[in-house]
């Protein structure tokens, strides 16, 4: 068994390209004579898609092989030499490379996670296995999982039971604001907009390692209550404790508050595969999105207005959630070794 083993997850996007937009030798062509760039990968003798050679980024979006005309890609001798190398010992000397699951931990898929030689592919959704089955992966190697994240996530804990362990008041509505790891991103005028909304909440906002915006913001005040910290190993607690979640659009974040049974309030993502992430929270019905910093606490209003809604928002949370994905990784890949294994 190969041990190289990609998560990808996928929300909709078109079908990667995969070739040069040059007339070159060996690029597929349409019937106007230009190169196909929709044309499915090539083929190796035993029939899985051969994504080897040289890629490139191409629009910031895809990737494009360099050597798709059948060229040996040249390289430095020391460079052949451990590609070899690792060919035949699988990696084990680049754990991140072999030995663990590769991870994109966004609802997208992009070409750097399709490798020959990958024996599994773990994905968030049923339309992804559809769109890299398009692309030539057979099906039954790919896996619909969800995105692997800890196992604290999953230890069942009630509102009020953690809302007292934050010393957050445990029968008002509670908004998280994470500001990631490093605290990047306008937090400030985020959590002033939400200063703003109507209805009584209270604030929880997560600054990461970022010590002078925890300092800066601890000196706010505003007609709602806020709890501000630094950088925790208990996201979970601080997750089980909230009603909403308000922030960017982060594959791994978002997985982990829908675990925790969160809506999310995706605020400005950033294009690429934050939008896309976005975009699938909005289709299934989980969060809503705001462009524009002022028109923020609206939309909370609006939200909170309608309890009906909020609650089916929260029904599709708890549908596209998958709190057992890394569990459930392992067991497939425990599984799938054994029968290769036997065999």
């Amino acid at each position: 068994m190969r041990g190289v083993f990609a998560v990808l997850v996928l929300s909709a996007a078109p079908a990667v390209a995969q070739w040069v937009n040059y007339p070159t030798a060996g690029i597929p062509r349409t019937k106007d004579g230009k190169p196909n760039l929709a044309a499915p990968a090539p083929k190796t003798p035993d029939g899985k898609p051969d994504f080897s050679g040289i890629w490139q980024a191409h629009d910031g979006r895809y990737l494009n092989n360099l050597a798709a005309d059948g060229v040996e890609v040249p390289m430095q001798p020391w460079a052949a030499k451990l590609l070899r190398e690792r060919q035949e010992n699988q990696a084990k000397d680049r754990p991140s490379g072999e030995c663990l699951p590769h991870s994109v931990t966004d609802f997208d898929a992009h070409a750097l996670w399709l490798y020959r030689g990958v024996d599994w592919y773990f994905v968030a959704c049923e339309e992804t296995r559809a769109h890299l089955a398009a692309l030539g992966i057979p099906r039954e190697t790919i896996h619909v999982t969800g995105i692997p994240i800890s196992p604290a996530f999953a230890v069942p804990l009630t509102k009020r039971e953690a809302r007292r362990g934050l010393a957050l008041d445990p029968d008002r509505t509670t908004v998280l604001v994470s500001a990631g790891g490093f605290g990047m991103g306008p937090v400030e005028a985020l959590v002033g907009a939400l200063q703003a909304v109507r209805h009584p909440v209270q604030l929880a906002v997560v600054c990461g390692r970022n010590a002078a915006l925890e300092r800066r913001l601890k000196a706010v005040s505003g007609p709602h209550p806020m709890r501000v910290v630094g950088y925790t190993t208990e996201m979970d607690r601080w997750m089980a404790a909230a009603d909403l979640l308000v922030g960017k659009a982060g594959g791994l974040t978002s997985s982990e508050a829908l675990a925790r049974g969160l809506v999310l309030v995706v605020v400005n993502p950033i294009p690429g595969q934050e939008e896309r992430n976005s975009d699938h929270f909005l289709e299934e019905g989980v969060a809503i999105r705001c462009n524009n910093l002022p028109a923020l606490a609206f939309k909370l209003d609006t939200l909170l207005d309608d309890p009906g809604r909020l609650a089916r928002m929260r029904e599709a949370v708890n549908r596209l959630a998958r709190p057992q994905a890394a569990a459930d990784i392992v067991a497939i890949v425990r599984r799938q070794h054994g029968e290769a294994s036997s065999g």
